[in-house]
């Protein structure tokens, strides 16, 4: 479990890339901002990428296979991506 922003993620996968950590992002008075998210944290990086953003309910778990990314969430949604594809968000 990782803690982030003041919240506890609810779920977390490594592979070679990094580690991946799905929670719920708050803005900075505590309200909702982006729904629950992905991050991968890559190793010897200090920022994360963000992968993934606007699950409307938890991500609950992350799988991987074929080099995609399978996350299901507390709703019964399956979302696929491609981390390789996915947009770097806040970074530069």
């Amino acid at each position: 479990m990782a803690g982030l922003q003041g919240t506890v993620s609810t779920a977390t996968y490594a592979n070679e890339d990094g580690v991946y950590v799905a929670y719920l992002s708050l803005g900075p008075e505590g309200e909702g901002q982006d729904g629950f998210v992905v991050d991968r944290f890559g190793y010897g990086e200090y920022a994360p990428e963000r992968i993934f953003r606007n699950s409307p309910t938890n991500v609950i778990s992350i799988l991987e296979r074929d080099g995609l990314l399978y996350l299901a969430d507390l709703g019964g949604r399956v979302h696929i991506i491609d981390p390789r594809d996915a947009p770097v968000v806040g970074r530069n």
